[in-house]
C-alpha cells in the first residue's frame, strides 16, 4: 500500500510512505506468522529525515492456549538532535522492541488468564558522550502485564490485572528515580462487546 505518511489525518507535506505486508497460517490454521517492512520519508529540511520499519508476528492458538511473540526494529535516520560544540548536530536513531504474550483458557466460556512482557529500546544507537536535545526518548522501558478475565454474561469481560512498567534512563547525569523508576497499578478493566 502507498499511503500518504499522516495516518488518517488529513495529508499536510508531500511525503508518501510504503506500507506492506505478508503472512500466512501453518499446522492447520493454529500457527500464523507474519513479516511486514514500512518505510517513507519523515522531513526533508532542515535534514532529510527518512524512517523504515520492519517487524515480524508469529503466534499459536490452541482450543484453550494463545501464545506469541512480536519484535520490530525501526531506524530513523537523522532523528536525534544534540549539541555538537555550538552546533547542531543529527543521529540515526534505531529503536527496537519485543514482545510475548500468553492467554490461557482456565473455565470455558467463563474464566481466562492472561500475560505479556514488553522490552523496548528508544534507541540503540545511543551515544552517552552526545548532549541530546528536544523530544529525544533516552528511556529503555520493561512493561508486563497479568491478570484474569471473567465473562460473568455473554459479551461482558471484567478483567483484573496489574500493570508493571520499568524506566531505565541512559542519560549518564541521571539519577536517583530519574535514572531508575517503575509504575505499579492495580487495575479492573470492563470490556463489552457490541454486536455479536
Amino acid at each position: 500500500m502507498l499511503g500518504n505518511n499522516n495516518g488518517a489525518k488529513l495529508e499536510n507535506n508531500n511525503f508518501k510512505k510504503l506500507y506492506t505486508s505478508l503472512y500466512a497460517y501453518f499446522l492447520d490454521k493454529k500457527l500464523v506468522i507474519q513479516g511486514n517492512y514500512e518505510v517513507g520519508r519523515a522531513a526533508r529540511s532542515s535534514v532529510i529525515k527518512n524512517m523504515s520499519t520492519i517487524k515480524a508476528f508469529a503466534a499459536y492458538k490452541s482450543s484453550a492456549t494463545t501464545v506469541g511473540v512480536e519484535a520490530f526494529r525501526q531506524l530513523q535516520t537523522n532523528n536525534a538532535t544534540y549539541v555538537a560544540g555550538t552546533d547542531t548536530a543529527f543521529s540515526d536513531a534505531a529503536a527496537s522492541g519485543i514482545s510475548f504474550f500468553i492467554t490461557q483458557q482456565i473455565t470455558k466460556d467463563r474464566l481466562n488468564f492472561f500475560a505479556r512482557f514488553d522490552v523496548y529500546n528508544p534507541d540503540a544507537k545511543f551515544n552517552a558522550n552526545n548532549k541530546y536535545i528536544g523530544s529525544y526518548n533516552s528511556n529503555k522501558e520493561t512493561f508486563a502485564t497479568i491478570g484474569l478475565d471473567f465473562v460473568p454474561y455473554k459479551n461482558v469481560h471484567i478483567m483484573p490485572n496489574i500493570w508493571y512498567d520499568q524506566f531505565h534512563n541512559k542519560l549518564p547525569d541521571a539519577t536517583g528515580k530519574l535514572k531508575n523508576d517503575y509504575d505499579l497499578v492495580g487495575r479492573i478493566t470492563l470490556y463489552f462487546l457490541f454486536n455479536k
